[in-house]
């Protein structure tokens, strides 16, 4: 009996929004015209890398936020350069956009240990 109480309770339980190995910060700001750029900076710990393929993905929780380009460099192991920061050029198809919420999806691994993960991270910025 015991076991199914806790089965339900981690099933029930949210995922976690904080990567332990990663962390992540967001920063909105208006460019030219209606153009806003995202600027995300993601920090993992040592030898963890952040993976270019599959590439990461981002969700608005708006859809009328068009994503213009996702821009990031990377290493000389295709992995996503981490110090420098991840450009994301939006068109919002709304006006007066003070703030911006959603979903980044990507691959982490841990060159160390041998292994690789997805994680989900929900965000907010306001202008």
């Amino acid at each position: 009996m015991l076991g199914i109480i806790l089965t339900i309770f981690l099933l029930a339980s949210p995922q976690p929004n904080k990567n332990k190995y990663v962390s992540s910060d967001f920063k909105l700001e208006k460019s030219k015209h209606n153009e806003f750029i995202l600027t995300i900076i993601l920090k993992p710990v040592d030898k963890i890398h952040i993976n270019s393929e599959p590439t990461l993905s981002i969700k608005f929780n708006d859809p009328l936020i068009e994503i213009l380009e996702i821009k990031f460099d990377k290493t000389e192991k295709n992995y996503i350069d981490t110090r420098k920061p991840i450009i994301v050029k939006l068109k919002p198809k709304v006006k007066n956009l003070k703030s911006l919420s959603g979903e980044l999806t990507y691959f982490y691994c841990s060159e160390a240990e041998g292994w690789c993960s997805k994680f989900t991270e929900r965000f907010e910025v306001k202008l």
